[in-house]
């Protein structure tokens, strides 16, 4: 079960509520550990997309999701390039495999 419900989340994306991670600046873990030759990538919980479209700009075929309709149309206008979906993992996974897995 997800830590928020999906209108809980939406509520927090429409409120644009500051949060100490939401930063719209690359996770630097990310920037440090990242496999060079990744293809694929899937972001489970993408936010704001800054972190999917690094991973796109890597060269690797990006695939982001997030339960939250505003967070996704959020990431599709600021970060643009990466496939973005709007759905629940938990109720429906990605389809295809992936080199790397982020959340």
């Amino acid at each position: 079960m997800p830590l928020w419900t999906e209108s809980e989340w939406e509520s927090f994306w429409k409120e644009n509520r500051p949060i100490e991670w939401n930063t719209n600046k690359v996770d630097t873990n990310l920037i440090e550990y990242f496999p060079k030759g990744i293809s694929t990538a899937l972001e489970i919980g993408c936010g704001s997309g800054v972190n999917s479209q690094w991973m796109h700009s890597m060269g690797a075929k990006t695939t982001a999701m997030d339960i939250s309709l505003s967070a996704v149309e959020y990431a599709k206008e600021h970060y643009p390039g990466p496939t973005y979906l709007h759905q629940n993992i938990i109720e429906k996974p990605p389809e295809g495999t992936y080199d790397i897995l982020i959340s």
